[in-house]
């Protein structure tokens, strides 16, 4: 396959997800579920898009729809050979979290944005840079060096979160043109 990646979990229900989709070894599994992904147990989990290698500097983004509590969303720099490792946009706090062996922390507490159900939420790593957007608009920025390389992912608290529409590539890569819209507010992933 090639960058950018793109999922807009179209398809049956599956638990766990699989596709391109693994799991990290220690969190919690993922499942599709009405054309959704989220997770599928009652533990953090963390999964990462396994038919692609990017560059050091990349971006994940997705919507973040119809949660009870949007606990986590798109991740950067995930490292699956260790165990939960990796950095996220946590939609739901509006922070920039990383997780390191299984143990969550806070990059950055407090980023700008207001949650909306249809707003496109983004965060890339850019050397020891993590950013956070909504829509097109940065939302917030940081620096941390624990990571400086990994794969495209998704993390989050059990059911609390939930993903539709992905995408993740190389900051500075070819835009994506190959996701099928199913949202009127579609349009604002195809514009960051």
């Amino acid at each position: 396959m090639a960058l950018p990646a793109t999922d807009d979990f179209n398809r049956a229900n599956a638990n766990p997800a699989g596709g391109n989709w693994s799991a990290c070894t220690s969190g919690g599994n993922v499942k599709i579920l009405s054309n959704r992904l989220s997770g599928a147990g009652s533990s953090d989990f963390v999964a990462y898009w396994n038919a692609d290698t990017p560059n050091n500097d990349q971006y994940a983004k997705c919507l973040v729809p119809l949660s009870a509590s949007y606990d986590g969303g798109p991740g950067v720099r995930v490292n699956y050979n260790n165990i939960h490792n990796g950095y996220f946009y946590n939609v739901g706090f509006g922070s920039i979290s990383k997780i390191t062996n299984g143990s969550w922390s806070v990059v950055l507490w407090g980023t700008t944005g207001t949650y909306s159900a249809t707003s496109v939420y983004k965060l890339q790593a850019v050397g020891n840079a993590l950013t956070t957007f909504q829509d097109s608009t940065q939302t917030g920025t940081s620096t941390d060096s624990s990571f400086p390389s990994g794969n495209l992912g998704i993390g989050g608290y059990a059911t609390d979160i939930i993903i539709d529409d992905w995408e993740g590539g190389n900051v500075g890569g070819a835009a994506s043109s190959i996701l099928m819209p199913k949202h009127t507010y579609f349009s604002n992933l195809m514009s960051l």
